[in-house]
């Protein structure tokens, strides 16, 4: 009794702990976002930060010439580490030809560009900047929020750009080339060269706060279903401790929950993205793997099933065994349940997407998991 009352308090705690952790977590990121927001980059803030490193510049007088020409190139970039939903400026020159001088004196007023950013030689969705048509340096700016809609095209350019992962030298980190063009093209007319800003994504204390609330809410929920009836088959106690066999249908149920919660708070602290986020085949999924928990429980209650009160070996016996043995379609649906969820955590976390399961997958586990209520009293 001591040691279940010990269990329970672990529970208590851990899902306090998770609770709070989580709390930290959202309550920081709003704070990053609202509030920390940090160089108030503007042209003219820009043009402050940049005025004495480029007149030191040697080769901004070797380029007039290109300049005066309309040959555009990106003279620096301001600052060098920024963050999602902040903002880079460039400075950039030859946007357009010196003005000749009659046409000075007419004072016609040139049409301003279009200047499109890339970053890592991929064209922004909607990125573009109305620079002036003159040859002179100017300072440009763009706005590198990302759309709260996963299914638009600027949540899909960024989870794109982003996706690999960040730096291995600096965790939640991307490096990025920065490249800009006036014309329609898919690459850009000039770039940076070795210039590259360093995005940031998350804070590497708040991903690790993250981690440790998910294992702290894991750890509450895993006590939680060990002393009540949540992932068993049936309600066989021993006194006031639950001693019915685990269940598998309920288990995937369990599982499936965890990972799209933690997945979808995971993408949307990072990215800001929170619409359309989730896929319909991890839709169909869930649906496979509720129907099959729902007829598991249905077949438990019929009086063949009724009379078989199994009491629990262990957990993972539970899951394989069925009777006095292990069985070949539990086995199947665990070992596809496992590779799809590895497949699904290594996504969000990589490339910051819930996956896209194709046609086939998702029959493999209808199949599998049918065969595994087919077999189930059989």
């Amino acid at each position: 009794m001591f040691n279940i009352i010990f269990q329970e308090k672990i529970g208590r705690v851990s899902g306090a702990l998770g609770f709070a952790a989580l709390a930290a977590c959202i309550g920081y990121v709003g704070y990053l976002s609202y509030f920390e927001h940090g160089p108030n980059v503007t042209p003219e803030s820009c043009k402050a930060a940049l005025a004495t490193i480029i007149a030191n510049d040697p080769e901004n007088d070797s380029a007039k010439d290109a300049d005066a020409a309309g040959t555009v190139r990106i003279v620096n970039v301001w600052p060098d580490s920024t963050a999602i939903n902040r903002h880079v400026c460039v400075a950039v020159a030859g946007v357009a030809a010196k003005a000749t001088d009659a046409q000075l004196k007419q004072n016609a007023a040139r049409p301003p560009v279009d200047l499109a950013l890339f970053l890592n030689g991929r064209k922004t969705s909607d990125l573009t900047f109305k620079a002036k048509a003159v040859s002179e340096i100017q300072y440009v700016t763009y706005d590198l929020t990302i759309p709260a809609d996963a299914s638009s095209t600027g949540g899909k350019f960024w989870r794109d750009l982003l996706a690999g992962g960040t730096d291995r030298t600096a965790i939640g980190v991307k490096e990025l080339a920065v490249g800009v063009s006036r014309t329609a093209s898919d690459s850009p007319e000039a770039g940076a060269g070795a210039k590259t800003i360093k995005l940031r994504i998350y804070y590497l204390p708040v991903f690790l706060l993250g981690v440790f609330a998910t294992l702290c809410l894991s750890l509450a929920f895993c006590v939680l279903a060990k002393h009540t009836t949540l992932l068993r088959d049936n309600d066989t106690k021993a006194g006031a401790v639950p001693t019915g066999t685990y269940s598998l249908g309920r288990t995937q149920m369990a599982l499936w929950l965890v990972l799209t919660v933690a997945g979808f708070i995971f993408i949307w602290l990072t990215l800001g993205e929170f619409l359309n986020l989730i896929t319909g085949s991890v839709l169909v999924l869930l649906g496979i793997n509720g129907a099959t928990g729902l007829a598991a429980i249905q077949l438990n209650k019929q009086p063949a099933a009724a009379a078989n009160t199994w009491t629990s070996k262990s957990f993972f016996e539970d899951l394989l065994y069925d009777g006095d043995g292990p069985q070949l379609q539990r086995i199947q649906v665990l070992a596809w349940t496992v590779i799809l969820a590895v497949i699904f955590v290594w996504n969000v976390v990589a490339n910051f997407y819930f996956v896209a399961f194709d046609t086939n997958l998702l029959l493999l586990m209808g199949i599998a998991n049918t065969m595994y209520v087919g077999f189930k009293n059989a």
